[in-house]
């Protein structure tokens, strides 16, 4: 998967000693960061096990959304909301959470572990990803990433704060 998408920076768990620069994660306890715990690549399971860059992120999102990792419509399943058994909806697709940020179309998957947190949000209408990779599993990621997007786009984030504030029978409908 890493060759199709031009990933030269990215590796498994199990090769993080061959890393001349891998960040070392932390935690903090009582006030003061300490060296994170290494955990078992066993325990990573399905979260992949692999460790990478910003950039390679951006090259596997590029190359996901491309045709060079999955089809064009296993893309369009994997970014689309799931329906469920019971007829309800739900905002993660085939593996990507698929919502709205700010009332625009966001495509998107978080993680952590021991002394990292990390998020890739893709703003298709702005055509806009923002990646966000910490050492240390309190940074909030999420949250970074949501902080940058209201920055790089401030009449957006002017406007979804105005539909909040407005009496629910003045919003506009979804």
């Amino acid at each position: 998967l890493f060759v199709p998408a031009g990933m030269r920076e990215s590796a498994t768990m199990a090769q993080e000693d061959r890393l001349a620069d891998m960040a070392r994660g932390y935690v903090y306890a009582q006030g003061r960061a300490a060296a994170s715990k290494p955990i078992a690549e066993s325990w990573a399971s399905s979260a992949g096990g692999i460790v990478s860059t910003a950039d390679d992120l951006r090259l596997w999102g590029e190359a996901l959304s491309s045709g060079r990792i999955i089809s064009a419509s296993d893309y369009e399943l994997l970014t689309s909301p799931t329906k469920l058994a019971d007829g309800s909806t739900t905002a993660y697709g085939f593996g990507v959470k698929v919502d709205r940020f700010g009332g625009q179309p966001r495509i998107w998957h978080d993680g952590n572990t021991n002394g990292f947190d990390g998020s890739d949000q893709f703003f298709p209408s702005q055509g806009v990803r923002i990646i966000v990779l910490t050492n240390t599993l309190a940074a909030g990621s999420d949250a970074i990433v949501e902080h940058v997007y209201n920055d790089l786009f401030p009449a957006i984030a002017s406007a979804a704060v105005r539909a909040a504030e407005s009496p629910p029978a003045l919003r506009p409908a979804r």
